[in-house]
């Protein structure tokens, strides 16, 4: 039996294998998220990534959600 962990770490693996997906570091990711861009949330709950999509371009630049968080615990302690 393959674990939940496992299963999506295999999703968040092919997710971020897509062209038009490109997984980013907490620095970036709050960068782009408090930028000019134009960009829309693009959550998937089923694999624990954050992402924003941007529709211009294309891309969806990816975070795991765990990451994300503590980075964010870091900041404000």
């Amino acid at each position: 039996m393959v674990s939940t962990e496992t299963t999506g770490r295999s999703r968040r693996r092919l997710q971020a294998d897509e062209a038009n997906c490109r997984v980013v570091g907490p620095d970036e990711y709050c960068s782009l998220l408090l930028g000019f861009t134009r960009l829309v949330r693009a959550d998937d709950p089923s694999t624990g990534m954050c992402g924003l999509h941007d529709a211009q371009t294309g891309i969806t630049y990816l975070i795991d959600g765990a990451k994300l968080a503590r980075h964010s615990l870091q900041a404000l302690g």
